[in-house]
């Protein structure tokens, strides 16, 4: 099986006109995990540059997880297809965010 991992951009602009921009597309190594998909997704802030513009406050609640990033001034929020995997992706990237910073 091959698992990849998209980074998608989403904004309203001021004319409230729905953007969508495809910023990353990977192959990941191994399988769809929390671990693997934490680390496809720092990968890709470092590429860009973006790690030190991060900030790791990071929540979870009962249903749902949530990591909470504050990029370049805008809100951006992490949503991932499996409930399993959530919860590992956002704490191994809130360690690793936490540990590079």
């Amino acid at each position: 099986m091959i698992a990849f991992l998209a980074t998608i951009g989403s904004f309203i602009d001021q004319s409230w006109t729905l953007h969508e921009t495809l910023i990353d597309f990977q192959c990941l190594h191994g399988t769809h995990s929390g671990a693997n998909m934490a680390a496809g997704f720092f990968q890709m802030l470092e590429d860009r540059g973006l790690v030190d513009k991060v900030s790791n406050e990071w929540m979870m609640d009962g249903h749902r997880t949530h990591l909470s990033i504050v990029l370049l001034q805008q809100f951006v929020s992490l949503t991932t297809d499996n409930a399993a995997n959530n919860g590992t992706m956002i704490e191994t990237l809130a360690k690793t965010l936490t540990n590079t910073g």
